[in-house]
């Protein structure tokens, strides 16, 4: 039976500081050249969109946190190494090896352009997403204890 051999799936996230986590983005297509971010001050880009975080895991203020917990693992991107040992951790493994953060941005150079009206806009804006990722914060400190 095909289905069978996929009955023992387990679902995994990381997730990001939602500002963190804008700033590269638009750090990135800028650097690409992506037409996403074309004609978009930063200022505007960071405003232009709220609760991506939200909108990937598909939920909302009443189920994220039920949504976060049906995860096996929920990693967080700024802890990425430590990210990965409790992964290997929870799948029984005493060593993931090395696995490569690649696509890496570092968008602390990005915030620094960001007046803090701005700053409080996103966070604002951005309410659920913060909550989603503090929620996730718990659960990754809880992981592995």
């Amino acid at each position: 039976m095909p289905y069978a051999k996929y009955c023992n799936l387990k679902k995994i996230t990381f997730v990001r500081n939602p500002l963190a986590q804008r700033l590269s983005l638009y750090k990135y297509g800028k650097r690409k050249g992506h037409q996403w971010v074309e004609g978009f001050s930063l200022e505007d880009y960071v405003l232009s969109e709220a609760n991506f975080l939200a909108r990937t895991l598909e939920c909302d203020d009443s189920n994220f946190k039920k949504v976060l917990d049906s995860y096996f693992f929920v990693g967080i991107t700024e802890e990425y190494d430590e990210s990965i040992k409790k992964l290997g951790c929870a799948l029984g493994k005493s060593s993931l090896g090395e696995i490569p953060h690649v696509n890496k941005t570092d968008s602390s150079s990005e915030l620094t352009k960001l007046s803090q009206d701005i700053i409080e806009a996103f966070k604002e804006e951005n309410k659920l997403d913060y909550m989603i990722y503090n929620y996730s914060c718990k659960i990754f400190d809880d992981q592995g204890n």
